[in-house]
């Protein structure tokens, strides 16, 4: 995607310096992105004047800093971690989520159009090949394996009958559903999907803000327009189910950066129980998340503000929200991925931040062993040169091992798979 940051900087550099700022300000209003670059300003100005409370760190460098992907070999311990180990992973992982069985599903980035399943107490085997890369996979409760691709298109595979097949097509082909937070299955068998995407109809941008719900395990969908009808510019961020509230939990993008709750009644969809709620409108009262789990009494969300101020969001309800800022050369990196990591002294939160927009900052990956109330820096990295991502998901549980996909961002801005690793025990 690209950012509303990239978007400023080009258009400085293309048309301010030919003194064209008239052509600025016409395509901010033209994009609809005046609210978020006021937004923008209302967060710096608070920042510099030392008003925004920061994340709270642990006075130690990074464990990586700059690192050569392919010789990492880290083992990582001190007094504000339980200790793990960073190492380059033998199984070159781009996707792979763990089943309530303990068996895995994935692709490696060798062959992202391949699903591969890796037993519990077996080696990784070829179970189908699709047409075109996979996009992400949820591995249900039943141990069936949802699988959706980048064009548009979702399949289900039964591990029992080893049958694959295609039960769903987004409404593009464009749109596609994101990795560990677009599909969630509440304890009374609901699952829920996400659209996402990126889509440009006739000069703006077409809305893809479609929720689709199934009670059979996936074999069958109802599709939802309810955030299109409630205007929606553009896409889904985040679906995340609490258990603890007993809801669904869904942030929007991207000039309307809202969350919504909806309560579930008898186990069916928000549509057909009670109304959504909006628990937060607008980019000061922090909404806009793309990342969330759920660890004690709190969700823990990571905000998407491209070349903004962003923020690590603690709430017990969707209403009151506590928000502790990235601190700089961090803070203009959108947090666009969380997961946990099971260890012996209990759950820790992981936390991925990219900037490849602004000069001079720095991306980050972070972990809190407390619940997030403070955090450790793990890996400090040059996002204009690289990126790192979650390559496993925590849908069930939070198995001990976690999986990282390194890429390097070439000057087109495509990305070509350098490393996955590996943090353990």
């Amino acid at each position: 995607m690209t950012s509303l940051a990239r978007q400023y900087r080009t258009a400085v550099d293309a048309r301010i310096n030919s003194g064209s700022l008239a052509a600025l300000v016409r395509e901010l209003l033209r994009s609809g992105k005046v609210p978020e670059l006021c937004s923008f300003l209302w967060w710096e100005a608070l920042y510099r004047l030392k008003l925004l409370p920061t994340v709270q760190s642990a006075d130690q460098p990074p464990v990586l800093s700059d690192p050569d992907w392919l010789a990492v070999n880290s083992p990582a311990t001190g007094r504000s971690n339980p200790g793990f180990t960073i190492a380059l992973s033998p199984e070159p992982w781009k996707l792979v989520s763990q089943g309530p069985g303990g068996d895995s599903y994935g692709c490696f980035h060798t062959t992202p159009e391949v699903l591969l399943q890796r037993p519990a107490d077996g080696t990784v085997a070829e179970v189908h090949r699709f047409r075109c890369p996979i996009a992400s996979l949820f591995v249900t409760e039943l141990g069936t394996v949802l699988v959706s691709l980048f064009d548009g298109s979702t399949h289900r595979f039964d591990g029992r009958s080893r049958s694959c097949t295609k039960v769903l097509q987004l409404t593009t082909t464009e749109s596609f559903v994101r990795f560990d937070s677009g599909v969630a299955e509440t304890t009374r068998g609901l699952i829920a999907m996400a659209e996402y995407g990126n889509v440009r109809e006739g000069g703006s941008w077409r809305s893809v803000a479609n929720l689709y719900f199934s009670l059979d395990d996936g074999c069958q969908w109802e599709c939802s327009n309810f955030f299109i009808e409630a205007g929606v510019n553009k896409h889904i961020h985040l679906l995340h189910y609490s258990p603890r509230l007993d809801a669904l939990v869904v942030t929007v993008g991207d000039n309307r950066k809202q969350t919504w709750v909806g309560q579930l009644t008898d186990g069916l969809p928000p549509d057909n129980g009670v109304n959504w709620r909006r628990s937060s409108r607008g980019r000061t009262k922090t909404g806009g998340f793309t990342a969330a789990v759920e660890i004690d009494s709190n969700i823990i969300f990571g905000t998407d503000y491209h070349g903004g101020t962003n923020f690590v969001v603690a709430s017990p309800d969707c209403r009151s929200m506590r928000k502790r800022a990235l601190p700089d050369p961090y803070r203009r990196g959108p947090i666009y991925a969380m997961t946990t990591r099971h260890t012996d002294d209990g759950i820790e939160i992981w936390a991925a931040s990219h900037n490849a927009v602004s000069r001079g900052a720095r991306s980050l990956v972070m972990m809190s062993s407390d619940g997030g109330a403070t955090w450790q820096r793990i890996i400090d990295y040059n996002g204009e040169r690289y990126r790192v991502r979650f390559a496993s998901s925590a849908a069930w549980g939070s198995p001990s091992s976690l999986y990282l996909y390194v890429t390097l961002v070439l000057e087109d801005d495509s990305e070509s798979p350098v490393a996955t690793l590996r943090i353990g025990q």
